[in-house]
């Protein structure tokens, strides 16, 4: 009898390259990215995990060798994080389009096309060139809520809600970790800039001080002035020299005017002595201390710039947020603490937003009148009634003459020139 013949067995190697839904199928993978053959047939997500052809170690490396060749000293290489795919989706590649396209354009609120170009190519090539990708999970949710705005009422809002809110949450994660390190590019300060407007666009409490503490890390004033210089002469530059052209501005008109009045609005007054003891209000105790007081008194001082800036049309932004760069820690202890006069005064914060929202079409992720109504409310509960005079809405200032000179007719503009009639010194 003939023996049978011994089976011979093949050797292959089995290849771990392919996609992890082809891998899940137990079937083939073509391994073309960024979505394969079987994925494309099949229109379902391509799933990939890192790169096989280099580790996120010599990925570090890499990145590292090419920031120390623009920033010698090296210090931005421990907070360089490699990306955790090698591949983009289609909703990332969707997200990255907007972002260069719609979204840049939506931000072109300075009457300045180079903050355009900014965005657009700047701020992607930052984060790619250092694979920081807290930076472009910034840019990715950024996009994503815009876009979310852009088609709210149909169905793919929700789509892109849920990305955006992921993309948010994978940000503040990715920058937390490195908050700490030295960051001499600036890439964290991009990334709280992008964050600082997703919050203000879907979150309903926009002035929670968690948020507040968070976008602070690095925006705070203190630090801003140590690194100003530093991110001033690195890819920053170009935005921060408009902010300090716009500052400056700013600083001009409120300089020499101890009134500041428009004829809707007026700077709340009941605001100027809420830091002295002679003040009239509640727990003048309080302010008897002089460190607590100027505190108090800058906070007031502050205010004045996203007063002057909410008037002027692209300001927004220097509106909404210089503020809480501007104020000092020590207030924000403060308004955490729930000490009334710090809710005073970030109550008339909410207030200037509320007259902004209310005064022309506002951007996109600004929050709309009726939120800021909330949240003044929101930070005003449970405060005693006998601060109410320093709440707003409750005291309107008598007008000073230089207000009053805003509604005198054309034909008796005479009475208020000198020698010709009346001459009036400021009050």
């Amino acid at each position: 009898m003939k023996e049978p013949r011994e089976r011979i067995v093949r050797q292959h190697r089995k290849t771990r390259t392919g996609c992890l839904t082809c891998r899940k199928r137990r079937i083939k993978c073509d391994e073309a990215s960024p979505i394969c053959l079987n994925c494309d047939k099949r229109e379902v997500e391509c799933v990939w995990k890192e790169s096989p052809q280099s580790s996120p170690s010599d990925m570090l490396a890499s990145t590292s060798s090419s920031v120390s060749d623009s920033n010698p000293s090296g210090a931005f290489t421990s907070m360089v994080m490699a990306p955790t795919s090698a591949h983009l989706d289609w909703t990332t590649m969707e997200l990255m389009h907007h972002f260069t396209g719609s979204f840049c354009t939506s931000i072109q609120n300075y009457g300045d096309a180079s903050i355009s170009d900014f965005w657009r190519t700047s701020i992607p090539n930052l984060a790619f060139s250092t694979q920081a990708t807290f930076l472009l999970h910034s840019m990715l949710a950024a996009a994503s809520f815009h876009l979310s705005y852009l088609h709210r009422g149909e169905p793919t809002s929700l789509k892109y809600t849920f990305a955006a809110k992921s993309h948010y949450e994978q940000a503040k994660a990715g920058i937390l970790t490195v908050c700490n390190d030295a960051d001499p590019l600036g890439i964290t300060i991009a990334s709280y800039m992008l964050l600082a407007l997703s919050h203000f666009s879907h979150h309903p409490v926009p002035l929670s001080i968690e948020n507040l503490r968070f976008l602070r890390s690095r925006l705070s004033r203190e630090h801003m002035q140590q690194m100003w210089r530093t991110y001033s002469a690195g890819p920053l530059g170009p935005l921060l020299r408009l902010k300090t052209k716009i500052h400056l501005s700013i600083a001009r008109q409120m300089e020499g005017r101890g009134n500041l009045a428009a004829p809707d609005y007026e700077f709340p007054a009941a605001l100027a002595t809420i830091h002295l003891t002679t003040g009239g209000t509640p727990d003048p105790e309080e302010v008897a201390d002089p460190f607590i007081s100027n505190v108090y008194r800058e906070a007031v001082d502050h205010l004045k710039h996203p007063y002057v800036a909410s008037f002027q049309p692209g300001l927004e932004y220097e509106s909404a947020f210089t503020w809480f760069v501007l104020v000092s820690d020590m207030f924000l202890e403060l308004y955490e603490q729930r000490r009334p006069r710090a809710i005073c005064i970030v109550s008339q914060y909410c207030a200037i937003m509320e007259r902004l929202a209310r005064s022309r079409e506002m951007p996109w992720w600004m929050p709309r009148p009726e939120l800021w109504q909330h949240e003044a409310k929101r930070i005003q509960e449970g405060l005693s009634s006998a601060w109410d005079p320093w709440l707003p809405g409750y005291f309107v200032p008598i007008p000073s003459v230089q207000t009053l000179t805003a509604y005198i007719p054309p034909e008796m503009v005479w009475l208020t020139q000198d020698g010709l009639g009346l001459t009036f010194d400021p009050l």
